[in-house]
């Protein structure tokens, strides 16, 4: 078994040779270069793994960790294993060269030590030396050393993403920059309908506020409403009406019933174009029909019965369509709302 240890720390020493020649004072080359200088340091690292871990196992079988602990041999392998991999780690995340220039610097020299202390060490256990401590302690304290940087480094672009992410709180982020503009831009006089996705309820009120604001600049703006609620932007209309108010809720009443019924007619016609499987999903549909039903509950008690126009809305799920149609999630809120009336 000392024979074969003696081999395994041949072969490590091969490789260190090897990989020190091909590496040193080297940085990693970009693009798909890059990619293979990675995989390589990686697989020879896997290989020193492997040969100094067998060479341990060795050395423990034979007791000659009997001094790393007193508390048993399950924890004794534990600070074996442990000190391998955490010099085995240091010693690769050094020989990348990446993370600033300390760990540039110590990739000069660094992986080369703790590898050749380590094969000293074990070498020295192997055949029965008695100086055996130093150099396995001096290689985990080195490994430790890259280990700690790319931790720290890791943990404070954590801590500076949460604190940006705590600054930005209660301020408009590119989207939000990008849709206030679109707003500016927009002429209220030619048309309403683009400008009605802005006043959705589940908008940033930075986006709601100038959007309801150029929308309300326009003198016939509700009757601008009404009349879209007969046209094919009716989703639109409803999706302000979800959770907008308006001045003259009378205004609404009669042009909802042609509103829920173009809705029902877009449905249809989506469903009937679908002829794979993938043109339909699940989830669609709910943002049109949500809004629809919250728009009844603003005018709800309103004097009208808007139950036969809900019932063809729900019909036109049952649209003749050339592929198989999933289960709308939409469907449950239907056929809830028309239990309840």
């Amino acid at each position: 078994m000392v024979l074969l240890g003696n081999i395994l720390l041949g072969i490590a020493a091969l490789l260190l040779l090897v990989f020190t020649f091909e590496t040193f004072g080297k940085s990693a080359p970009g693009g798909d270069a890059g990619v293979g200088w990675a995989w390589t340091i990686i697989l020879y690292y896997l290989a020193t793994f492997v040969c100094l871990a067998l060479v341990a196992g060795i050395i423990g079988a034979q007791g000659g960790f009997a001094w790393v602990s007193t508390s048993g041999s399950g924890a004794r392998f534990l600070w074996v294993a442990g000190g391998l991999l955490v010099a085995l780690l240091g010693s690769m995340f050094a020989g990348f060269r990446e993370g600033g220039p300390i760990l540039f610097w110590l990739g000069n020299f660094l992986p080369a030590t703790i590898q050749l202390l380590l094969i000293i060490g074990l070498g020295i256990l192997l055949n029965g030396g008695t100086a055996y401590r130093l150099p396995l302690l001096v290689a985990a304290g080195l490994g430790a050393v890259p280990c700690g940087l790319l931790l720290s480094m890791s943990l404070k672009i954590k801590a500076e993403r949460y604190v940006a992410a705590a600054k930005s709180i209660g301020q408009p982020d590119q989207n939000d920059l990008r849709m206030i503009g679109e707003i500016e831009r927009h002429d209220v006089s030619k048309n309403i309908s683009n400008l009605l996705i802005f006043t959705d309820y589940n908008k940033a009120t930075w986006v709601r506020e100038p959007a309801l604001a150029k929308l309300k600049s326009r003198p016939d703006w509700q009757q601008e409403l009404a009349r879209g609620l007969q046209d094919r932007w009716a989703p639109e209309v409803f999706t302000f009406l979800a959770g907008n108010a308006v001045d003259d809720k009378s205004l609404f009443a009669e042009p909802l019933h042609a509103g829920i019924l173009m809705q029902a007619e877009l449905i249809r016609e989506k469903i009937g174009e679908a002829y794979q499987q993938h043109h339909l999903y699940s989830g669609q549909f709910l943002w049109e029909t949500e809004r629809v039903l919250k728009t009844l509950e603003q005018f709800e008690g309103n004097g009208q019965d808007y139950r036969r126009e809900m019932q063809a809305l729900r019909a036109a799920f049952d649209a003749p369509c050339k592929t198989q149609k999933p289960d709308f999630v939409c469907l449950k809120d239907l056929d809830k709302w028309l239990k309840k009336h």
